[in-house]
């Protein structure tokens, strides 16, 4: 399995998820049964769905790969 496919099913595992990237903080939530990824824990106006979370970062699995191993992604908290 790729890490893009790694990481895409770490996202959509059932338990709430918080990363940095880039200096901010996401959150995956769930929403109508679906999984959401949730700019700063407080707006829910700025949420995707994880399918889309590479697109809207502008991310190819080999840059997340390189993101993650640099730490420029960090898992802070899995609940």
């Amino acid at each position: 399995m790729s890490e893009l496919n790694q990481w895409i099913e770490f996202i959509n595992t059932e338990c709430e998820i918080e990363f940095i990237y880039k200096e901010e903080v996401y959150v995956v939530k769930s929403f109508n049964r679906k999984r959401y990824i949730v700019k700063d824990k407080i707006s829910l106006s700025d949420y995707y769905e994880c399918e889309d979370i590479l697109e809207k970062f502008f991310l190819d699995d080999v840059s997340l790969k390189n993101l993650i191993e640099s730490n420029e992604i960090k898992i802070l908290t899995i609940l």
